[in-house]
């Protein structure tokens, strides 16, 4: 079963390790059920403007483009592994961000079995991606 802090965060029943072709990616360590919560995080938060000067200012993308959550105009950078989950387009786990209580929420999509990384889809439109 997954950990709960004091603070209500969840901590997967899962471990990091090398993900083929990807680098590092997050695996089960147990089944998850459809819809159960895998992970929830706190975040750090911040407006797109600020994201967009970051970028200005090193003339292009910077590392943080690649580790954050877009939630209406919001940027959140999240904590715990919520930044390590793949992308990929059958994912079998979605996140959902909280603007108000600044936390991201990974469930599972599927039924995902131990040993299967979890996957989640960066974003909704194949032209926004950038790999």
């Amino acid at each position: 079963m997954f950990r709960i802090d004091k603070k209500g965060f969840v901590h997967p029943d899962a471990e990091i390790k090398e993900s083929p072709g990807a680098g590092r990616g997050v695996f089960a360590t147990r089944k998850y059920s459809k819809n159960e919560l895998i992970e929830r995080a706190p975040t750090f938060t911040c407006n797109n403007h600020l994201l967009n000067e970051l970028m200005n200012l090193n003339q292009g993308r910077t590392i943080f483009h690649d580790y954050v959550f877009n939630e209406g105009g919001i940027v959140h950078i999240g904590l715990g592994w919520s930044s390590i989950y793949n992308h990929n387009h059958d994912s079998n786990a979605r996140w959902s961000v909280d603007n108000e209580k600044e936390i991201v929420e990974i469930r599972a999509k599927k039924e995902i079995m131990p040993g299967e990384e979890i996957t989640v889809v960066y974003v909704v439109s194949d032209t926004m991606l950038w790999f």
